[in-house]
Formats: C-alpha cells, structure tokens, sequence
C-alpha cells in the first residue's frame, strides 16, 4: 500500500483516542470519531518524507528535548515535549497499515508519557460501569479474552495499550479507553469466524489481523472508567480457572514488568514518575493472576469466571 499524496492542508477526522481530539494527514480508519466539542485538536498526526540520516537505536532524544522512536521498514515517529503532535517520516513505499500499527502502539504509549499517562501493556473490557484489564507477556492471551468479552456484550476499550489517568476525583485510577480494535493470531481469528475480509499485517510471532470492531461494539466513544482489577494472565495445570491475588512487593514487580515500552519512560526522565504511578496503582486497583486453560474451546469459561467476579457492581467482592 503506497503512501498517498493528499492535498496540502487535507486532515482526517478528528478522531478520539485516550480523550484526545486528534486529527491526521492520512485516513486512521481504526479510530472512532470524534463526538465531543470543538475545540482545537489536542494532537495533529502529519508525514512527510524526509527519513533520518542516523538511525542508531529504537529511541533517541533529539534537541528540544523531542523523541524520536525508529521502525524497521524505513519509518520513524518525532514526539515533541508539548505532545502535541506525532510527526511521522516514512518512504514512499511503507506499508499504511504498519505505519498505523506503530502508531496506536508505542506511538500512542509515547504520547501517553508526554501527557502524564502511565501506559500498560494489555487490553480492556467494559464491566458494568468499571474497566477490566487483562495484562502479560506476548502471546498471554490478552486480545483473544478481550475479544470473547466484547462478543458477550461487555465493551471493548483497547487493545495493546492501556493508559491509566491518576489525576481523577476518586481514590483509584482512570482508563482512557483508546479504541476498539484488536490483533488477534491466525488461530483465534478462526475461532471467532472472522476470516472473511480481515486485513493482515505481520508481528513478531506471526500474522496476525486488525479488526475494526467499531460498528459492531461501539457507537461512541467512552472518556474514562474506574479500573475495577487486572489480571496478568498465566495458564492453569488442569481445566481449573483461579484467580490469585498479588500484594505489595510481588504486585509492585509484576505489573511493572508489563509497562509499556518502559524505555521511552527512562529515556525521557519519568522514572520517578511511574514509580509513583505504579505504587498508587498496586494499592488501589486488585492484582490477580488469572490461571485458567488455554484452549479456545474453553474460553467461554473464563469469561463466565470473570463476570460472576464484578457481578456485585461490577468489582470484585
């Protein structure tokens, strides 16, 4: 897919993201629109393609103390201090669709560092009026459990980056909800019928599709919701599902082992910041690992386990 030439000025959108009003020079079909005021846009997302003569290391800090995050396949994100903008450079030959990967991913984890977020690595349903986070390594499960709760009514919120707002009235934290969309492996995406017209991109462990869930599970976008828990994913010996829960130094390690792009945080001086994050978070929010098998023929039980844990509104007893 060739970069297209739009008319100078031309900008899509505006598109929500993370509570964002923000617009772009090419089409970002993922995103839901923007349906709040309007005002100015929060982000501007622009190309060109001018690429960097040095590209030494994934980040690097440039003057004005702006970030630049480097891709494989000839593309590169600038991020300003105000995070205002993402100013991308690309060649004429990148692929539109890995462009927008890179963007609703480390991108987007960017901006949340730029704006005061803490980004973790997950995704997140909508359980009663609260939101749920499913967390862990690569290939967890994260996605395929997110999406088996969306097909059973309880709202997609992100997918891949989960950027949690400490700044809000009540004593635990906000998720910004980013946009319902999902990546999802070969296997899974046969599990859920989703064959037809899926569009394919590659990942480090495979091929895996992007789903625009929007006009299926969203109509509108969601600002923000108290995180009721998080479950770091682990697979269960047996056909048993057990959630147990972490404390302290163990929670305080594990969740902070699945920030998200945690370079970029310590490269822009914030460790002091997420550390603060992370313990505000670990002693307001319930931790579990959630044990459970991982056969997609008994996925629908895991989603049974967690909605009898939030069925007294929606939070765990």
């Amino acid at each position: 897919m060739k970069v297209p030439h739009s008319a100078p000025g031309t900008q899509y959108g505006p598109y929500y993201v993370c509570g964002w009003k923000l617009v772009s020079a090419t089409p970002l079909p993922e995103l839901l629109p923007w349906a709040g005021d309007d005002r100015e846009p929060d982000v501007i997302v622009d190309y060109d393609e001018i690429l960097p003569d040095v590209r030494e290391t994934a980040f690097e800090l440039l003057e004005h103390d702006t970030l630049r995050i480097n891709f494989e396949g000839n593309v590169s994100i600038d991020v300003p201090k105000s995070g205002a903008c993402l100013q991308v450079h690309m060649a004429q030959s990148s692929d539109l669709l890995m462009v927008r990967n890179y963007l609703y991913g480390t991108g987007l984890a960017a901006l949340c560092y730029r704006h005061g977020l803490l980004p973790l690595h997950g995704s997140a349903a909508r359980v009663g009026d609260e939101a749920v986070i499913f967390s862990g390594d690569s290939g967890a499960g994260k996605s395929t459990l997110a999406t088996a709760m969306a097909r059973r009514g309880h709202r997609l919120l992100s997918d891949d980056v989960c950027p949690f707002d400490f700044c809000g009235v009540g004593p635990r934290p906000l998720l910004r909800s980013a946009f319902p969309r999902v990546k999802l492996l070969a296997d899974a995406i046969e599990g859920f019928g989703f064959g037809k017209g899926t569009v394919y991109t590659e990942s480090p462990r495979g091929t895996k599709g992007h789903f625009g869930m929007v006009s299926v599970y969203a109509e509108e976008s969601i600002s923000s919701l108290p995180v009721s828990a998080i479950y770091m994913l682990g697979e269960s010996k047996d056909e048993g599902i057990r959630a147990r829960s972490l404390q302290n130094q163990e929670a305080f390690r594990v969740v902070g082992e699945q920030i998200h792009r945690s370079g970029v945080g310590e490269l822009l001086n914030l460790r002091g910041q997420t550390f603060s994050q992370l313990v505000k978070l670990i002693s307001s929010v319930p931790i579990y690992v959630l044990e459970r098998p991982r056969g997609f023929d008994l996925l629908d039980r895991t989603v049974d386990f967690i909605e009898s844990q939030h069925a007294n509104e929606g939070r765990i007893p």
